[in-house]
């Protein structure tokens, strides 16, 4: 009968040596970085920063029409 402490896979092991901050820049990170978005990444973010910029402007629009007619209607109440 075995126990945990005896299992190998339990185990760890370290050198102390932290080969993290050695490593050199991935390949894939370098050809992922060049290649052009993906499908999938266009549909996460959607369109360019103008189209961005014209939904902000709308939404400034209607915002500065309910605050218009909220003004207006209180200025009627008295």
């Amino acid at each position: 009968m075995s126990t945990a402490a005896s299992d190998p896979s339990a185990t760890t092991t370290t050198n102390g040596s932290n080969n993290a901050s050695k490593k050199t820049p991935s390949l894939m990170l370098d050809k992922y970085l060049a290649t052009p978005p993906t499908i999938t990444e266009n549909l996460a973010f959607p369109g360019p920063p103008r189209a961005a910029k014209r939904v902000a402007k709308e939404k400034r629009k209607k915002a500065a029409e309910f605050i218009e007619g909220w003004q207006a209607e209180w200025e009627r109440m008295g």
